[in-house]
């Protein structure tokens, strides 16, 4: 474990449980946040594919 783990874990540690909740990220905006990234990997595959389609028309030298 990295020395910054630590640090970290040990912080989580002395929160209380009211503070605990204060950090906990509101359903619906983890499921907006989910899509966001489902949705970026869709344009990340898409567009690698038309890179890999692009290459293939080129001529080659």
């Amino acid at each position: 474990m990295y020395p910054i783990q630590n640090t970290h874990i040990a912080a989580i540690s002395k929160l209380g449980a009211w503070q605990l909740e204060a950090l906990r990220i509101p359903a619906d905006i983890a499921k907006e946040y989910s899509e966001i990234l489902a949705l970026r990997e869709k344009i990340k595959l898409v567009t690698d594919l038309k890179t890999a389609a692009l290459y293939s028309v080129l001529p080659r030298a």
